[in-house]
């Protein structure tokens, strides 16, 4: 009685480590197979591209229908800046977060942008209507300029011109071989900076007499009074 007691014992001891064994070996989902990372890229200068997250051990989805505007076609995705380093999308894994960048080769010549800047002066820094404008490019290319006012062409082939009129007046530089550059618009006001500004459906009084009379009191609407000796006063 005692050897089959002693039996029982040992089996359901037994059973007990079986079991504990059992579960230590099941997944949990947990531990480096549950791991997921982020892969990241870097278009360089192309079309974006979102990231994708991916399983340890997983292999990334290669990006298509990327572009590159100026004539340029994509020659893979690397694992470095430098492209020393080509990613393999059939048989490179992923371990860790990472960020593949994007080499490209330039199949058509696209015209370079022109070197330098152009800026717009003014003796005294006065921008106003009779005083001379000086564009200065700092590039070294020769160059031919094309002055605008309010988008419309007023001068060519100088690097300095005057303007008659208030506006917004710009300067563009071109050279052979280069897309022009335009300068940043400089605002040109009547002298002092007092600008001829219309005011509709005014109304002007004149409490006090002007040599000695005041022909006008009042004045409403648009057009213009003379209040007296060839002085006139405008409204509109």
């Amino acid at each position: 009685m005692k050897n089959m007691i002693r039996m029982w014992g040992i089996a359901a001891l037994l059973a007990v480590i079986g079991f504990s064994m059992a579960g230590c070996s099941s997944p949990t989902g947990g531990g480096s197979s549950g791991k997921t990372f982020t892969v990241t890229f870097d278009s360089g200068n192309g079309s974006a591209v979102p990231p994708q997250t991916v399983k340890n051990g997983g292999k990334v989805t290669e990006p298509q229908n990327v572009t590159r505007s100026g004539g340029y076609t994509l020659a893979g995705w690397y694992q470095d800046a430098e492209f020393t380093n080509q990613w393999d999308f059939a048989t490179d894994i992923v371990t860790a977060n990472i960020t593949l960048y994007a080499k490209w080769n330039q199949t058509a010549a696209g015209t370079p942008e022109l070197p330098g800047t152009v800026t717009i002066s003014a003796a005294g820094n006065s921008f106003t209507i009779n005083t001379e404008l000086t564009a200065t490019y700092s590039g070294n290319e020769p160059v031919t300029y094309q002055w605008k006012k309010d988008e419309t062409n007023v001068g060519t082939n100088s690097n300095k011109y005057t303007p008659t009129a208030a506006g917004s007046y710009t300067v563009t530089v071109s050279a052979a071989g280069y897309n022009p550059k335009t300068s940043a618009a400089v605002t040109v006001t009547a002298s002092g900076g007092v600008s001829d500004i219309p005011i509709a459906n005014a109304e002007i009084s004149i409490v006090a007499p002007v040599n000695g009379t005041a022909p006008h009191t009042t004045a409403t609407g648009t057009g213009e009074f003379t209040i007296g000796d060839g002085v006139v006063v405008a409204f509109r």
